[in-house]
């Protein structure tokens, strides 16, 4: 019985076989071993990274991807073992300050802080979502999660996802944990708290789980029986 093995990925530059896969590089799509990389100059780095100067700003003030992210994206990293990358310090420097055009690191930690500032606030809620209209759904909601029944940490959800939209019917008491579970998972609660509807709930719940596990299980493990 033969056995079929991967082959081992060479190195892009002076062609040695890459065993280990840990501590050398990965850089568009060819590997590098550790020697290779440490004798590329800074220059021809710089070089190949202003191919994607436009890609970079896009990516950093309209999505708000830090350096690190940008490195990856691209496709430069270092090899932590067969699969996953990490970031290259020398890369991360060069976008940061000779791409994106800062001067220091705490000039970029200040400005990447503002840009995803904005861009989370992108869609603000209506001036009418103020703490008087969650304080009468809260009220209305006798000051209990609709799920689980916590009077503790609680938040206002909006049923149909649409922040803008602050119509009584459209708001609902939930506890973090459960509003954090709702987001996670997109699963839509019970308008008002009763136990048939938190049994329906956790039915839901655990069949939208199981849909989830067994989507995975034949997307990634199709051996596995599901």
């Amino acid at each position: 019985m033969t056995t079929c093995r991967r082959k081992k990925p060479k190195c892009a530059v002076c062609g040695k076989k890459i065993k280990r896969l840990r501590g050398d590089y990965f850089i568009e799509g060819n590997y590098y071993c550790k020697d290779c990389f440490e004798k590329m100059s800074e220059k021809e780095l710089r070089q190949k990274l202003q191919r994607y100067k436009f890609q970079i700003r896009e990516l950093h003030y309209n999505k708000g991807y830090s350096v690190s992210r940008i490195c990856l994206e691209l496709g430069f990293g270092r090899l932590t073992s067969r699969h996953f990358l990490e970031p290259i310090p020398l890369v991360n420097r060069i976008i940061a300050f000779d791409i994106l055009g800062y001067t220091d690191w705490a000039e970029y930690n200040r400005e990447h802080a503002k840009i995803s500032n904005r861009l989370r606030n992108k869609l603000r809620y209506k001036s009418g979502f103020n703490q008087k209209l969650k304080r009468t759904i809260k009220e209305r909601d006798d000051y209990k999660c609709v799920i689980c029944g916590k009077n503790k940490d609680l938040h206002i959800h909006h049923l149909d996802w649409d922040p803008t939209n602050n119509s009584v019917d459209n708001l609902i008491t939930l506890c973090s944990d459960c509003h954090k579970f709702v987001h996670r998972f997109k699963i839509t609660p019970p308008a008002h708290y009763s136990l048939d509807s938190k049994i329906n709930y956790l039915r839901r719940s655990v069949y939208y789980l199981k849909k989830q596990i067994e989507l995975l299980k034949s997307s990634y493990f199709p051996e596995w029986e599901v």
